[in-house]
């Protein structure tokens, strides 16, 4: 049986720079791409880069891509004092509608930083849905030796549900659950062919959703990261779209907002 599945797309400031290549250039990229394979993406949006480049989101919305929210700043939410969580939140829904003129209907955290906070707070600015847990990531686990994270929650983000679910009563979660190796961006550049074979393999054996996450920098070289300078863009471009061909025999690639 052919099963869904999303590819989105954190969309920010560049990796260890203060620039916005992968805005710029780097979405052009990533539109192509998902062009040429007839597939709808999320893009998760941070509000300073869509009050810099309303254009580009504009161009994605008319293509039917969907548009959420990836907070204002990028910082992490499980360790902002809540006033700065809602001033995140509502800056960034603020521009959205003045943008898009209605209201975004998914989030992610940065760095999958979800709280019981942020989650009220979706709830109050009328969020639909959170895609911010990573059920059964070993990556997520890493953000424990963060000073400030809530490590209580990344522990129940990590042993978490793998589909979608009512995580109150009006907001869903959509979470990146995996068999202990996701796949996204990262795991493309990093782990041989054969390894993303078998997580690809795994997710469908244990019935796991497959939700492709990966970030606009992914499709430029960035100078000062280990990933880019093992996997330069060029490459990386020809491995996604290899993976996006194979996965499209076992998947129907949606936009996030229709797994609720």
């Amino acid at each position: 049986m052919v099963k869904k599945a999303s590819i989105s797309i954190d969309s920010e400031k560049d990796l260890h720079s203060d620039s916005y290549v992968g805005i710029t250039s780097g979405m052009k990229r990533i539109v192509k791409l998902l062009d040429k394979n007839e597939i709808k993406a999320t893009f998760f949006i941070t509000g300073d880069v869509l009050s810099k480049y309303p254009r580009v989101f504009k161009d994605l919305k008319r293509k039917e891509h969907e548009i959420g929210i990836h907070g204002y700043t990028h910082r992490r939410f499980d360790s902002l004092p809540f006033d700065e969580k809602e001033e995140e939140i509502k800056k960034s829904v603020n521009i959205y509608r003045k943008i898009f003129r209605n209201n975004p209907l998914g989030f992610r955290a940065p760095q999958h930083s979800i709280d019981k906070d942020t989650i009220k707070l979706l709830e109050k600015y009328g969020f639909k849905y959170d895609s911010s847990i990573c059920s059964w990531n070993v990556m997520l686990l890493r953000h424990l030796f963060k000073k400030k994270s809530d490590k209580i929650q990344i522990i129940k983000s990590f042993v978490g549900r793998a589909n979608p679910y009512k995580i109150t009563k009006r907001i869903f979660e959509i979470p990146r659950a995996s068999p202990l190796i996701a796949l996204g961006g990262f795991e493309l550049k990093v782990y041989p062919g054969f390894i993303n074979n078998i997580t690809l393999f795994m997710h469908r054996l244990f019935g796991i959703p497959l939700n492709f996450v990966m970030h606009s920098w992914d499709m430029i070289d960035t100078p000062g990261s280990l990933t880019s300078n093992i996997t330069k863009a060029d490459k990386f471009t020809s491995i996604l779209d290899n993976f996006i061909k194979r996965a499209k025999k076992k998947y129907i690639f949606v936009k996030m907002e229709d797994l609720i």
